[in-house]
């Protein structure tokens, strides 16, 4: 250290004055450090120094004077201490140095390195003296920088948790809060609180819980967290949640400290999500994953299996599933437990409440963090009847087609090959299945005259049906035979077929012959005989044929006798009987044998027959046929049974059940009652005067009660129901029924009454008469039309609802059915099973769709019914198919279209390339312009399938349509010629619509040009425009949302069209015009471009009336940025910036490469995007675009550019397609610029330019 001329230890001592001044202006580290060795050189002279502030590990700050530079490396001790804390660094002489400590008040802060030669020992001590304040002020302004940073953190906590702080004094009753929790209350931070301000704003209902839970913490020292309501200063409900915590001084709470959050957005959200969990329209549930008892259930779920809420959360799901389910719901639940599966569905069955079993669909949610599966339940018990219902039908159907008795061959009309074929069939034509399917009628040589083949063809596709040909074929074997082909066209799994029944006409009239014989033998056995007779096998008991009187008798068809056996029409028990008779009659070799027996009727009821039997034999003796007279002895046997059962009541009357006896003697009205009768009266005594029963009797029924008993010998008999006053109270219902006996003389002398009680007969017949009244009552008010018909189909009732026809019920009633079916459906009557689809005429005459159900009643003469309206359900299926036919057709344009612009992209780029390396005179540029033109022509027919399929590229913008019509009027009126009249009619006012203008403008042109081709002699096209608000029905027959839509219509007086060219009008390359003069793209194109615009095309149209097509498109009353594509107006001048182009059509890809090359650009080339991550990652260079396809295979163009990005930040991006923007929207195309495919070669260059030059 050298002195300065005015003195060292004076300079010194100056400067360290000065030091200790500047040390309480400053409050950070590296100035304090800087400004100290500043002040020791220029005021204490020190010309070689080193100040280091240090930390234990680093130094935080430093500086240097003379010729210790900064980067001198600290002495080994100073390094070695590692942590300030504690340190006790002394001075200490450390090599040409002396070392003097900067000590704070819990250890060393830094240190001072000054020259150990030139110092003397009382400027030493003076430095040390510096030291120790340069390590207390060190010392604090780290503490001071520790304490901010707490507080930073502190406040940002509350800031993005919404958590605010407080602390409350028990001594002095007063508190601090954060300015979260005084925006919690809506007060000022600064306004003063205490214990009462906090407690004060809480809800009363949470106000007890709360201060519970601070006395217990002053009390006691606990802690709490609890949440609850709040009304703040502004009156505002509030959730908080509220935590506290006490601090504790020699087991003393001397301050409480607690944090205020406010949850109310989470209170209210978990309230919605409960209402949701609640009325969800599927069964919600939450089950505990190891017990499997139900934690949560919502109301759907409580009604799907007939449990309360409480009954369910008692239970576990294994308690409600179905016996036979619950191995494999077990082994479910052990593949989610372990993480095998994280969903799950399946169908299953629970137990309802009541016993039945309930058909599910049921989706588990995985494991959740709590311990809880999430189930969904739905109930599928009337899908899965359906859809067993349509599994048996179609194995009826298939059973029906296997055993029919003439052959059936399906012919795929397409291909006309064999698709299939019923076992007659194979036996007919000596064909197997196996070698007729998939093969031709032609290709199996079947028809002897091959013209018989297109014969047959021509009928199908002219009529759709076949009407019964006779043809000569040729059977596999050689042989032919004559068939009587008949059949029809029917759609058959999605494909249309003809169905072919082939009838042997040999084996027909075989069997006609053989037929008119048998019945010719049987005739006069059979029709005049007046008993019932039929043949039996006498092997098999089955019966072989029966007359109309032995049908009779048993209440069988004759073809439902000919599937049954004699065993099966007799009671089980004289079976046995008959088989031993029958047995014997056998082995005695008796022709003939007699039986009375009984026969189970159809109806269930018995019926007694006279039977005799003669057995047929062959010339061996043997049985071949039974054949039985049965006479029907019923009404002699039941004569029998009600005679005995007659004698058998008279013998036990006084004793039958529940019946009594009375007898009156007429002279002096005295009165005998058995038990029986004693019971029902209640009375004592066997004998009392009549009046004492008359005193029992009902006041109302008294005047019946004292009529009848006068009147009886006037009578002879007599019957009335009456009530009995009990002695407790009660009411029973007694029918009195009685007979008057009379002497020699005539005069009536007693009688003779039996008593019965009725009371609960009574009960029941009211209970009858308010469920029918109640029956009625439903049936009245019932939506659906309830109905009945007796056996000629005459409506005997139908229900109000029949309104809906326009009839009143009392119109239809006695009318027959056939007038409400129109004349073409009345041949559906005759088919079997009846369809369960109807049409019905309204008293308009309109037609309607109705699903109608009808049931045999047990009288098997009146039919009843439900008819359930389907018309607009019809309505409704017919929209979607035609809507899903067009979008299917629009989707195979759009993908023709989308590859040919590719082809066309290469085709244009290479003839311009090819036309710029030539003269314009060379004779090959005119043969390029062509290739060229023809190419443009191209162009445009891929806009026209781009704008069917609603694919082709828009640019929107906001339109007004009476603008835009008038825009268009003097070239539609060109274009459609001086002898049709145009007249245009704007609305008064019009709604913005979004749209693109030129497409919006060729949808006019086309409408017109159709108009026109409609008036080939002329006629009036008008075009109108207005505002119109569709409701939601309105709106899905169009299949578009409801609300506010501008509408175009364009209405011609022309020839009009048929239903047939309506159905198909949209289509692509339909046309009704000649060959050569239509492309049929022109309604399909207005079609796609409406419908890419979100709206719809509405064709009104007749024969002969005319045409009117209705636009409709949404208004947009708020105005919206305009959407237009990469406009290619950019310089087209190169560059040398490096090209990553990307593209999965090999010829596109090097046309790229070739047109960007020849600009100066360097090119990288990759056909897919893994390829394309894989050049940027090796290739080095700085990638400064990346040209892009958007629909690749693998990877397409927008996940590339994501992927792209970290690996090229610097690049720019332009992405290519031939798709619109808003149908690439799915492939996460949202605000990306797009080159529109085809493009030509200077198009793809100054593209280039542009998004390269762009910011």
């Amino acid at each position: 250290m050298k002195k300065t001329t005015s003195g060292g230890p004076e300079a010194l001592l100056r400067s360290l004055r000065q030091v200790g001044r500047a040390l309480l202006r400053q409050d950070d580290s590296l100035t304090v450090v800087r400004q100290t060795v500043t002040h020791l050189s220029e005021l204490g002279g020190l010309e070689t120094a080193r100040l280091v502030h240090w930390n234990g590990t680093q130094a935080l700050a430093s500086a240097s004077l003379g010729s210790i530079a900064e980067d001198t490396p600290l002495p080994a001790c100073l390094r070695a201490q590692g942590s300030c804390q504690g340190c006790t660094l002394q001075r200490a002489r450390v090599e040409s140095h002396t070392l003097i400590p900067l000590r704070g008040e819990t250890g060393c802060r830094g240190a001072l390195l000054v020259d150990a030669v030139a110092a003397h020992s009382e400027e030493l001590e003076l430095l040390s003296e510096l030291g120790e304040d340069l390590g207390l002020k060190l010392e604090r302004l780290q503490r001071r920088r520790t304490l901010q940073s707490r507080d930073e953190i502190r406040r940002e906590v509350e800031k993005l948790g919404s958590i605010g702080g407080w602390e409350f004094d028990p001594a002095t009753g007063e508190g601090d809060w954060t300015e979260e929790v005084a925006r919690i209350h809506d007060l000022d931070p600064d306004s003063p609180i205490d214990k009462n301000t906090g407690l004060n704003y809480y809800h009363p209902e949470s106000r007890p819980l709360i201060e519970q839970a601070v006395s217990r913490c002053l009390q006691g020292g606990e802690g709490y967290d609890l949440e609850a309501r709040l009304v703040s200063a502004k009156g505002v409900v509030k959730w908080v949640r509220a935590l506290g915590a006490p601090v504790i001084q020699d087991g003393k709470v001397v301050l409480v400290r607690g944090l205020m959050q406010d949850i109310s957005a989470r209170k209210a959200a978990e309230a919605r999500a409960q209402a949701i969990f609640d009325d969800a329209g599927i069964g919600l549930a939450e089950c505990h994953a190891e017990t499997g008892r139900y934690h949560r259930v919502n109301r759907k779920l409580c009604e799907i299996l007939g449990y309360t809420a409480d009954e369910l959360l008692s239970k576990t799901w294994g308690e409600v599933t179905h016996p036979d389910d619950l191995m494999s719901d077990k082994q479910r639940e052990s593949d989610l437990q372990q993480g095998l599966t994280k969903l799950v569905s399946f169908e299953k069955r629970y137990v309802h409440k009541d016993g039945s079993a309930v058909w599910v669909r049921v989706t588990v949610a995985s494991k959740l963090d709590d311990g809880y599966f999430i189930t969904t339940v739905e109930d599928i018990g009337d899908r899965r009847k359906v859809w067993i219902q349509v599994r048996e039908q179609k194995q009826r159907l298939r059973d029906i087609f296997d055993w029919m008795q003439a052959g059936v061959m399906v012919v795929r009309l397409s291909d006309r090959n064999i698709v299939d074929v019923n076992p007659m069939m194979e036996k007919l034509v000596g064909w197997s299945s196996a070698e007729m399917l998939g093969a031709t009628a032609l290709d199996l040589n079947l028809f002897e005259n091959p013209e018989d083949v297109f014969r047959l063809r021509a009928e199908l596709a002219r009529t759709g049906s076949l009407q019964p040909a006779e043809c000569r074929v040729r059977r596999k074997d050689g042989g032919t035979g004559d068939f009587l082909l008949t059949g029809g066209v029917a759609q058959i799994e999605g494909e249309e077929c003809a169905i072919v029944i082939w009838h042997d006409l040999s084996q027909l009239r075989q069997a006609d012959a053989a037929l008119r014989q048998s019945e010719s033998e049987l005739r006069v056995m059979f029709e005049m005989a007046p008993v019932g007779i039929a043949q039996a096998d006498p092997a098999t008991g089955l019966i072989l044929s029966a007359n109309e009187r032995y049908c009779a008798i048993t209440g069988y068809t004759a073809d439902e006798l000919r599937g049954m056996t004699v065993a099966q029409l007799s009671h089980p028990e004289d079976n046995l009987r008959l088989k031993g008779n029958f047995t014997q009659a056998v082995r005695e070799e008796r022709p003939e044998f007699h039986v009375d027996k009984r026969y189970l009727r159809k109806d269930g009821s018995v019926a007694w027959v006279r039977v005799d039997v003669s057995i047929l034999r062959d010339d061996q003796g043997n049985p071949t046929r039974t054949l039985a007279v049965i006479e029907d002895v019923s009404a002699r046997i039941h004569s029998e049974t009600r005679l005995r059962e007659a004698e058998q009541r008279s013998r036990v009357a006084l004793d039958a059940a529940g019946q009594g006896t009375m007898k009156r003697d007429l002279t002096n009205d005295m009165v005998e009652l058995d038990f029986q009768a004693r019971q029902h009266f209640e009375l004592g005594e066997s004998r009392v005067p009549i009046s004492q029963l008359f005193a029992r009797v009902h006041p109302e029924d008294l005047p019946t009660a004292t009529s009848t008993a006068a009147h009886v010998s006037d009578k002879g008999v007599y019957q009335c129901d009456l009530r009995v006053l009990l002695p407790h109270g009660g009411v029973r219902w007694l029918s009195i029924h009685g007979r008057a006996l009379y002497d020699s003389t005539g005069q009536a002398f007693t009688s003779i009454t039996t008593t019965l009680d009725i009371s609960q007969a009574k009960a029941a017949e009211q209970a009858l008469r308010a469920s029918q009244e109640r029956y009625q009552a439903l049936v009245d008010h019932l939506e659906d039309v309830i109905f009945s018909l007796d056996s000629q189909l005459r409506i005997a009732f139908v229900n109000p609802s029949v309104r809906r026809l326009g009839y009143s019920p009392e119109e239809l009633q006695g009318r027959h059915i056939l007038r409400l079916i129109p004349k073409e459906d009345r041949a559906r009557l005759r088919l079997s099973p009846l369809p369960s689809e109807w049409r019905l005429l309204d008293k308009n005459g309109k037609v309607r769709w109705f699903r109608i159900n009808i049931g045999l009643q047990p009288d098997h003469k009146t039919i009843s019914g439900v008819a359930v309206d389907v018309s607009q359900q019809k309505a409704t299926e017919e929209q979607l198919v035609a809507a899903q036919k067009m979008e299917a057709i629009g989707r195979l344009a759009g993908g023709v279209a989308h590859d040919f612009n590719n082809l066309l992209t290469v085709i244009l780029s290479y003839t311009e390339l090819s036309m710029e390396e030539i003269a314009s005179d060379d004779p090959i540029y005119s043969d390029l312009q062509e290739v060229l033109d023809a190419g443009e022509r191209a162009k445009s027919l891929t806009r026209q399938l781009l704008a069917f399929s609603r694919r082709q590229v828009m640019c929107l913008e906001s339109l007004d349509l009476n603008a835009l019509v008038n825009s268009v009027e003097r070239m539609l009126k060109r274009l459609i010629g001086e002898d049709i009249a145009l007249q245009v009619e704007p609305a008064a006012t019009i709604w913005p619509v979004r749209a693109d203008r030129s497409q919006l403008e060729q949808v006019l042109l086309n409408l017109a040009v159709n108009a026109r081709d409609a008036m080939p002699n002329g006629g009036t096209l008008q075009i109108d425009t207005s505002c119109q608000t569709l409701s939601a029905p309105r709106a899905a027959t169009l299949d578009i949302e409801a609300g506010e839509y501008c509408c175009i219509s364009v209405r011609d007086s022309g020839c009009g069209m048929s239903e047939e060219v309506l159905s198909n009008l949209f289509e692509p390359f339909f046309t009704t015009k000649e060959a050569g003069k239509g492309t049929g793209l022109g309604l399909s194109m207005v079609y796609g471009i409406v419908r890419q615009s979100s709206g719809a095309v509405e064709v009104e149209s007749q024969p002969g009336q005319g045409s009117c097509f209705h636009v409709y498109l949404p208004a947009c009353p708020e105005t919206a940025p305009d959407q237009r594509p990469l406009r290619q107006n950019a310089p087209t001048r190169g560059g040398s910036e490096t090209l990553l182009v990307v593209e999965d059509e090999p010829a596109l890809l090097q046309l790229a490469r070739r047109t960007l090359s020849a600009c100066g650009y360097e090119v990288l080339c990759a056909p897919n995007g893994a390829e394309a991550l894989l050049l940027a990652e090796q290739s080095g260079k700085r990638i400064d675009l990346v040209l892009s396809d958007v629909v690749m295979p693998g990877m397409n163009g927008p996940d590339l550019l994501v992927r792209l990005r970290p690996l090229c930040p610097e690049a720019r991006f332009l992405l290519m397609s031939g798709y619109s923007h808003d149908s690439l929207s799915g492939r996460g195309v949202y605000d990306q610029e797009i080159l529109t495919k085809p493009f030509d070669a200077p198009t793809l260059r100054a593209a280039v330019r542009t998004r390269l030059d762009s910011n």
